[in-house]
């Protein structure tokens, strides 16, 4: 009896929805505000009391992602690029 292989044309890629890291970012950017390159000191504001706690998204060159961490502020890294939105 002959094993059963499929075949490429058997084998369907992903849909968008179904891609677990687009369903992430899709989350993501429906439940957070994104901040762009203000990340770090929105985050910082947010801890220090200076602004109220939201879900936030944004972009932090990776020194001053460490810092962050390293005062106690949770962080942590996307698995993929913000799509670019407006302020």
């Amino acid at each position: 009896m002959a094993p059963a292989v499929s075949t490429s044309a058997d084998i369907a890629a992903p849909k968008p929805a179904e891609n677990p890291i687009e369903k992430l970012r899709d989350e993501v950017e429906s439940k957070s505000d994104y901040v762009g390159d203000t990340f770090v000191k929105e985050a910082r504001d947010m801890h220090d009391g200076v602004t109220p706690e939201r879900p936030i998204y944004g972009e932090a060159k990776l020194d001053e992602a460490k810092k962050l961490i390293d005062d106690g502020i949770p962080v942590m890294p996307l698995p993929f690029i913000p799509r670019k939105k407006a302020n």
